[in-house]
């Protein structure tokens, strides 16, 4: 499994109970966000989706998730819009509360200029899938074409959200 040996884990942390993955040492491989980036255009071939007026946007969810979807952002010169924590974006925008594996938080996000444009929502680990879903959710309320959603790590021991939707439409760089 590519780059497995670059996670490190942390027991009990954010709070007790809690096996976290941390992929930073992940990106610190140039070659991971271009694996990455192959994988999700393997998955989401550009032709299918795209077009001069609607180009496939990357939208990070915080944090992580800002920077990995920006690197995708600059690696493909797709545009980037950020999913975040509530109260942190000015404008017109959406929220949308989510379940998360240790506890609650709503995500806000600003409404795009052109609505239906085609969306991949980028986040660095799948959990529980909470807050997947509600990024979907929320991209969706704000006007987006959602086409599915990559990770760089899928936890599969962790018990999912039932959302036939993270089964089918997201991608992992790594499974574990």
């Amino acid at each position: 499994m590519e780059n497995v040996d670059l996670l490190k884990w942390y027991k009990d942390f954010p709070k007790p109970g809690i096996n976290f993955c941390d992929v930073w040492h992940l990106l610190e491989n140039n070659s991971s966000i271009a694996t990455f980036s192959n994988l999700i255009f393997e998955k989401w071939k550009r032709e299918e989706y795209e077009s001069d007026t609607y180009p496939i946007t990357f939208a990070g969810v915080e944090s992580r998730g800002f920077v990995i979807a920006g690197m995708l952002s600059a690696h493909t010169q797709k545009p980037f819009v950020p999913i975040r924590k509530a109260g942190k974006l000015p404008g017109a925008i959406v929220s949308q509360a989510i379940s998360l594996e240790y506890g609650e938080a709503v995500l806000e996000m600003q409404l795009p200029a052109i609505k239906r444009k085609p969306l991949i929502i980028i986040d660095d680990v799948l959990a529980t899938g909470g807050t997947l879903a509600g990024a979907k959710h929320l991209a969706e309320k704000a006007g987006w074409n959602v086409i599915g959603a990559a990770v760089l790590v899928n936890l599969l021991g962790v018990p999912k959200v039932t959302d036939d939707w993270l089964k089918n439409d997201v991608i992992a760089l790594i499974e574990c």
